[in-house]
Parts: C-alpha cells; sequence; structure tokens
C-alpha cells in the first residue's frame, strides 16, 4: 500500500510475535518437535491450527485443553509447564524497539500493541514488563476475535476514535496486513529493522533527524 503524507498518522498498532519479538510460537514449537524427534513443519502447522480451532487464543479454552490438542496431533510428550517456557523462552524483545515506541509516543503518537495471544502474552509482560511501553493492549484473548477478522480492525480505530487512515499497522503477516488495508488502514510488512525505520522516515521529518 503506497505511503500517504507526511505526519498524518496518529496511532501506530505493533505485533508482538514477529515484530516486536522474535516469534517465539513458532521457534518454541519448532524446538519441542526437534527435541521429540517430531518433524518440526508438521508440528508447527499443527500448533497454529490448533491454538485457533481449540479457541485458546480467543480465551474460550484453558492452556491444558490446548497441550492435550497438540499431543493427540503430533506425539508430542512432556510437562505443559515446560512445554511452555520453551516456547516463552523464544520470545526475545528485539532491544531496539522500545526505543522506537519512546520517540514515538513523545511526539504524540498513540501506541498499541495488537497481538493474536494466549494468556501468555500477560506471563511475558510479567517477565519483561514492556506492557508500560504502550497506550493501549490489544490481546485476542480477551477480545475474543483475532485479525483474521477484518472488522476487528474498524473496531480498533471506533476505540482510538481515529480514521483508519490515521492509523499504521505493522505486522510479519500477508494475510493480517491484507485485512488491514481492506478497512482502510497504512500498513508495514515487517521484515527488518531498516526497512522499518525507512518507511518511519517516510512519514516523519523529524526521524530524518534524529531528533
Amino acid at each position: 500500500m503506497e505511503l500517504k503524507t507526511k505526519n498524518i498518522l496518529k496511532a501506530v498498532l505493533i505485533d508482538f510475535g514477529g515484530v516486536f519479538a522474535a516469534e517465539g510460537f513458532r521457534n518454541g514449537i519448532r524446538a519441542i518437535a526437534e527435541i521429540g524427534d517430531i518433524d518440526p513443519d508438521i508440528a508447527e502447522n499443527a500448533a497454529f491450527d490448533l491454538v485457533y480451532s481449540t479457541g485458546y487464543v480467543f480465551g474460550n479454552c484453558n492452556e491444558e485443553t490446548f497441550w492435550k490438542a497438540i499431543k493427540e496431533a503430533t506425539g508430542i510428550t512432556g510437562e505443559n509447564r515446560k512445554l511452555r517456557e520453551i516456547i516463552l523462552k523464544e520470545f526475545i524483545i528485539r532491544p531496539w524497539f522500545p526505543e522506537i515506541i519512546k520517540k514515538l509516543r513523545e511526539r504524540g503518537l498513540i501506541v498499541c500493541l495488537l497481538s493474536d495471544q494466549t494468556d501468555w502474552l500477560d506471563r511475558l509482560d510479567e517477565r519483561d514488563n514492556f506492557y508500560r511501553l504502550f497506550d493501549h493492549i490489544f490481546n485476542s484473548f480477551y477480545m475474543g476475535r483475532s485479525k483474521s477478522d477484518p472488522d476487528l480492525f474498524e473496531d480498533i480505530a471506533d476505540k482510538l476514535l481515529l480514521n483508519p487512515d490515521e492509523i499504521l499497522f505493522v505486522d510479519d503477516y500477508h494475510g493480517h496486513i491484507e485485512r488491514a488495508q481492506s478497512k482502510g488502514y497504512n500498513t508495514h510488512l515487517f521484515t527488518d529493522k531498516d526497512r522499518f525505520i525507512g518507511d518511519l522516515q517516510k512519514y516523519f521529518d523529524w526521524w530524518l533527524i534524529g531528533d
């Protein structure tokens, strides 16, 4: 999607896993599979399917139900707590990202976390204390809806009292980006720091001078 004129943005929505932090769910499931001599691709595909189909990502079931389904589908074994710890360890916050958020907020932008996550996000905040960086936390576990629902983007714009074209959404998944674009959002498909900073520079003259 073509970037619009500078300084029209009033809010930035940032994905958690894969953007603000490394994609711990994928990396963790693959690590668990390798420990158990299970095909990592099969385990990853099953995990992403089941975290949605069991309803765990929507807050409709507990963690035990999710792990039971994963174990039955893949042959993964182990204590749930230890399996969870393997996954959470892989969610590593990118060390340069908090400073970017601080800079955006100092300039008056609303900065929010928007993530398809479970209650594990709360555990990660207890460990890393990152909720404080954001104005709002939008987590599918509490919203009961995910970024696979295009109307979610309309609802978030309404909650922020903004027009969609006043919001930049940053995510690493094409499908979520396309759904946000369909609702009028500005978007950035995250791949790396330099490209992300480059897009911010297209919006903000002050970023260019390092103010």
